[in-house]
């Protein structure tokens, strides 16, 4: 696939993933309401445009690169993937992650 297609997949899915957390979780309504808050469509926004333009081109990058450098069906390549990614890239990338939502929030480098 190309990496437009990944960029708009991933959007789509993390902004509509923040929405549904809203409305399932925070129990948020599309309508604003006395009962219930109405979604964050700036958040939901934020989460969107993150999952196009940072998500997707990380994820499509990491894995080709564990993917050319660890090569092999099985178990032992498979975990050997899995615990580069969960040791090298997860904690770096949830950093980056966090601190590009805080940007977008509008947050100082004190309030991070």
């Amino acid at each position: 696939k190309s990496m437009v297609v990944k960029s708009i997949t991933s959007a789509a899915i993390v902004g509509g993933g923040d929405v549904a957390c809203q409305v399932l979780v925070e129990k948020r309504s599309f309508t604003n309401s006395k009962e219930q808050a109405q979604i964050d469509f700036p958040r939901a926004g934020r989460f969107l445009f993150l999952g196009g333009t940072l998500i997707a081109p990380s994820l499509h990058v990491w894995y080709g690169f564990l993917g050319r450098s660890i090569q092999g069906a099985g178990l032992q390549p498979a975990m050997k993937r899995m615990l580069l990614d969960q040791l090298i890239f997860a904690p770096s990338f949830i950093g980056c992650f966090f601190c590009a939502l805080a940007g977008l929030e509008g947050k100082t480098r004190a309030e991070l």
